[in-house]
């Protein structure tokens, strides 16, 4: 199995394991990337049992400049998102879904798992979309698979956020977290640095090998 296709079975496993137990505090996790003149936040909450709490209200996204040190610099501080960030409607995802972008028709079911319908069908053939989780623990492991593999998935499931309005060269720390309070849970904030760079990506392994029925 290549490294690359083992990523999103341990992310899965891992959502696996935290949605055992219903906890008080769900924590959010963020990921960044930045580029010369670009930055993308992903995110997701931990726990199923904040997915929909957390859907339901949305996400802010902020940012303050940092120095070299990493330290925010007072004076700086913007909110990125006028609006919160939420999940795409059942209209959104009739309009947007196609058949580039069936990890995002997966991760629709997964919101909707009671509309059959949210594509068209001469569009993403229905023979290469499971059903939908019959437990909110399925649906919310189905839909973090989908997030890591596709960005409109990310979108989609609203865990993804994409700007451009950056000076290049800078250092930023983004700031993410839920847009709204809930009498049964607690979210925490999530954090990234960011420096504002080309973006580069590491060479592969020059061998990287894996056999099954290891002893």
């Amino acid at each position: 199995m290549k490294l690359k296709q083992a990523l999103p079975i341990i992310v899965l496993l891992i959502t696996l394991v935290e949605c055992a137990a219903a906890p008080r505090l769900i924590h959010i996790r963020l990921s960044a990337r930045g580029d010369r003149d670009s930055v993308v936040l992903r995110w997701a909450p931990t726990h199923a049992a904040g997915w929909r709490i957390a859907g339901r209200l949305g996400y802010f996204v902020e940012r303050i400049a940092a120095d070299a040190n990493g330290h925010a610099m007072p004076g700086t501080y913007q909110r990125r998102t006028k609006e919160p960030v939420w999940p795409w409607s059942d209209v959104d995802c009739r309009f947007n879904i196609n058949s580039s972008t069936n990890y995002a028709a997966i991760a629709a079911h997964q919101m909707y798992p009671d509309d059959l319908d949210l594509y068209p069908a001469d569009t993403v053939p229905i023979g290469r979309v499971p059903r939908s989780g019959d437990t909110m623990v399925d649906r919310f492991s189905a839909a973090v698979f989908c997030a890591d593999n596709e960005g409109v998935a990310a979108t989609a499931l609203g865990w993804r956020f994409f700007e451009k309005a950056t000076e290049p060269g800078a250092r930023y720390i983004y700031r993410v977290f839920v847009a709204g309070n809930d009498p049964t849970v607690m979210f925490d904030t999530a954090y990234a640095l960011v420096d504002i760079v080309k973006h580069s990506i590491d060479a592969a392994p020059p061998v990287l090998t894996a056999e099954g029925r290891d002893q």
